[in-house]
């Protein structure tokens, strides 16, 4: 149960690219036996997916594979502990700890009483998240400047990239934070403001304009100038920037929903590799914040429009009994893109979700529409 709860809780907060998720058994009783039938009637009631899985035992090979290894009671620790000749790099964990509870998680198997281990699990989960998500939290910290933008691409001399959060949003379109701009080191670069209506339109600029240019019906900008700034603005569509870094070519697209489902980001790579000379697999991609599946509910024309044009999009989506779906657009964007050809190690994936992050991020949805608009920006730096 833990293993399919805990997977659909990360799933549904976009974090599956962050996870291996697996269960194993500490005893040899139903080793090759599905999950029990009382387990699955109960992820069924809760519109939990349930994962193709037979019970194996656990291994030392686990033990170097995973990062946590999870028991539910005192029993499980101290096989756990047996199996894997105890516990040197303190990987070992009851799942109630996490939720500050000292007491195991029931085995329904003996008790019948599945509801009461469903909300144990429950708990644990989301503690185990949290605790994971807090312990990675720097990694982000290290990336946001002040309290106005992420920066993107930072491991690159020649681009510069940024996302602003709430405190660096404008007031409406097109983005023009100054301030911003000085912050992030662009105030010099000439900034291009599309005029976005969610299709999958895409300008290239091959001329640098002297002054800030207006593009009417874009979605998508791709450049090899140098002093172009791209811009893009966003309050829960997905920003997908893209960078060659052996051609030295950038391109940055709006990815909302309708975007996504035609295909935008694959179709600014496929332009970069066409128009400016671009080998997919020297493209970096970044999809930063935007609205996630935990969100994201849709009725069934949104899902239908994606599974026209994507096969893989059940792979991406939640259906829930009450006829809705949840959707996850950044996995589906990193498909696409790998579909065109980069390489996986090259797709970063924000984990932030603008919807349920209030503190940090404006929301359309969250907030019932609004005017706030955070801005992405990208850029070529001068050669030094």
């Amino acid at each position: 149960m833990a293993q399919m709860v805990f997977q659909d809780i990360v799933n549904k907060r976009g974090l599956s690219e962050m996870f291996s998720i697996d269960s194993k058994a500490t005893s040899t009783e139903e080793i090759g036996n599905p999950p029990h039938r009382g387990t699955m009637k109960k992820l069924n009631e809760e519109g939990i997916p349930i994962l193709p899985h037979t019970a194996k035992q656990i291994t030392m090979s686990d033990y170097e594979k995973y990062d946590y290894i999870i028991g539910m009671d005192a029993l499980n620790m101290r096989n756990l502990a047996r199996i894997l000749n105890g516990d040197p790099e303190g990987k070992l964990h009851k799942l109630p700890d996490f939720a500050g509870k000292d007491r195991d998680i029931a085995d329904p198997w003996y008790t019948g009483d599945f509801d009461k281990t469903y909300e144990d699990v429950v708990e644990g989960c989301h503690a185990l998240l949290k605790e994971i998500l807090e312990k990675t939290e720097g990694v982000m910290k290290d990336k946001t400047h002040g309290n106005k933008y992420i920066s993107v691409f930072e491991q690159f001399d020649r681009v510069t990239g940024f996302f602003s959060v709430k405190d660096g949003a404008s007031d409406g379109f097109p983005y023009d934070r100054k301030d911003v701009f000085t912050e992030a080191g662009v105030e010099n670069c000439i900034p291009v403001w599309p005029h976005q209506i969610h299709k999958p339109h895409i300008e290239i600029i091959k001329e640098k304009p002297d002054t800030p240019l207006m593009l009417e019906d874009t979605d998508g900008i791709i450049t090899d100038l140098e002093g172009v700034l791209l811009t893009t603005v966003h309050a829960d569509c997905l920003p997908v920037y893209l960078f060659d870094d052996k051609r030295e070519a950038i391109g940055l697209v709006h990815a909302g929903w309708r975007g996504t489902a035609a295909g935008i980001a694959p179709k600014a790579v496929r332009m970069m590799i066409a128009e400016l000379g671009c080998d997919s697999s020297d493209i970096h991609a970044y999809v930063g914040p935007g609205i996630s599946r935990c969100c994201f509910e849709t009725d069934r024309d949104v899902y239908e429009a994606f599974l026209k044009e994507w096969p893989f999009t059940d792979e991406f989506t939640d259906k829930n009994p009450n006829g809705k779906y949840h959707i996850e657009l950044k996995g589906i964007n990193k498909r696409q893109l790998e579909m065109e050809g980069l390489k996986a190690e090259n797709i970063e994936i924000s984990r932030h979700c603008t919807c349920c992050e209030p503190e940090m991020f404006c929301s359309y949805r969250r907030e019932g529409g609004t005017y706030k608009r955070m801005g992405a920006g990208l850029a070529l730096s001068p050669r030094s």
